[in-house]
C-alpha cells in the first residue's frame, strides 16, 4: 500500500462499491488507502496494532524470556509496522509493552542462561534498541514519502504526541469519542441491569441516536450486556492476576505475565470497543489460563508430586 497506493486505493473503492454504499468497513478500507496508511485494505490499522502487541504479550516474556537481544528485534520490527500504519493506539500500545517488560526486568532481574541476575546486564540492549528504533522512525518516514498525502502516517503520530501544539483537549478524533461515551453513559443508567443485547450499538449507529462507537470496551459491554457482566467481566481478570499460580509463574519467568495482561487489557479498553470479541482475545485467554493451571505442560518447572498412599485401604485413590 506504500509503494502502490493508487493500486490498492482502486481496489478498497471496488470493494466498498460490491459491499454497498453504507458499508462502514469498505469506508474505514477506502480512507485508510487514501491516507497512505498501512494494512487499510485488509485490517483496520488499531485492530491490526492490537493483534502485533498481543503477540508480543504472549510470546515475549515466556519464549523470549532468556532470549533478549531476539526480543529486541521483534519489538523494532512492530515498532515499524506500527508507524506504517499512523495508528497513535498501536504506538501506545508498544510503548506499553516496551515499558512493562523494562519495568520487571529492573524490579525482579531476568534469567541469563538459567541463572537470575539484576536486570541492569541488559541496559546495553535496550540503548540498541533505542538505535533500531530511530532507525524504524527514518525508514518508516521514507517509505511514506511514496503516498501523495500531505502528512504521513508517521507525521501524524509524531504531531499528536510529540508537537508543541499536541493536546487532546484540541484533538477533534478524541474529543468526539468523548461526547459518545457521554450518550453511552446516559443509555447505561436508562438499563443498568440488562443492557441493550448484543448487537444494540450497532443497530442504533445505523438507524438510531449514536453516532459512532464508544471505542471503549467497558461501555460496549456494559452497554450491551448490563453492569453486572461488565463488572464480573473486569472482576474475573483481576481475580487471574491475585492468585497463587500468578505468584509461581513471576518467580519462574521474573516477568508478571498476568499484571502485564490485566494492565494491557485495561489500557486498550479505553481505545477499542472491540477487544473481548477480537479473534485473538480468546486465545490470549486460554493461553493464560494454560500457563496458570497447567504449568507442567510449559516450561516451568513440574510441581512436586505428593508421596503415595500408604494404607491399603486408600490404594484406589489417584495421587496427583
Amino acid at each position: 500500500s506504500y509503494f502502490l497506493p493508487s493500486f490498492f486505493f482502486s481496489i478498497a473503492e471496488m470493494q466498498l462499491a460490491a459491499s454497498g454504499e453504507d458499508s462502514a468497513w469498505g469506508k474505514v478500507a477506502v480512507a485508510q488507502e487514501e491516507l497512505g496508511r498501512a494494512f487499510g485494505l485488509y485490517m483496520q490499522s488499531n485492530r491490526a496494532s492490537m493483534a502485533m502487541a498481543l503477540h508480543l504479550l504472549i510470546v515475549l516474556p515466556t519464549y523470549f524470556h532468556q532470549k533478549h537481544f531476539i526480543r529486541m528485534i521483534l519489538l523494532c520490527v512492530t515498532l515499524f509496522a506500527v508507524l506504517l500504519t499512523g495508528s497513535r493506539a498501536g504506538f501506545i500500545y508498544i510503548g506499553l509493552v516496551t515499558f512493562l517488560l523494562f519495568a520487571y526486568e529492573m524490579i525482579n532481574g531476568i534469567r541469563d542462561k538459567g541463572r537470575i541476575v539484576s536486570g541492569l546486564v541488559i541496559l546495553p540492549k535496550y540503548l540498541a534498541l533505542a538505535v533500531m528504533g530511530v532507525l524504524a522512525l527514518q525508514s518508516a518516514e521514507f517509505y511514506s514519502r511514496h503516498s501523495d498525502v500531505d502528512r504521513s502516517p508517521v507525521q501524524r503520530i509524531l504531531d499528536s504526541f510529540f508537537s508543541e501544539k499536541a493536546s487532546l483537549a484540541n484533538d477533534s478524533s478524541v474529543m468526539a469519542r468523548v461526547q459518545v461515551q457521554q450518550l453511552y453513559i446516559h443509555k447505561i443508567i436508562a438499563s443498568p441491569i440488562w443492557g441493550y443485547g448484543l448487537g444494540a450499538s450497532d443497530y442504533l449507529r445505523n438507524v438510531g441516536d449514536l453516532p459512532r462507537s464508544s471505542h471503549n470496551m467497558f461501555l460496549e459491554t456494559a452497554f450491551s450486556s448490563g453492569l453486572p457482566v461488565a463488572v464480573a467481566s473486569y472482576v474475573y481478570i483481576f481475580y487471574l492476576a491475585l492468585t497463587h499460580q500468578t505468584r509461581k509463574m513471576r518467580g519462574y519467568f521474573r516477568y508478571d505475565l498476568s499484571w502485564m495482561l490485566v494492565l494491557f487489557i485495561v489500557a486498550a479498553s479505553f481505545s477499542s470497543q472491540t477487544l473481548f470479541d477480537y479473534r485473538l482475545f480468546p486465545i490470549l485467554m486460554a493461553f493464560w489460563l494454560t500457563m496458570l493451571y497447567f504449568p507442567t505442560s510449559s516450561r516451568q518447572p513440574q510441581h512436586p508430586t505428593q508421596p503415595p498412599l500408604t494404607n491399603p485401604a486408600n490404594a484406589h485413590v489417584n495421587t496427583l
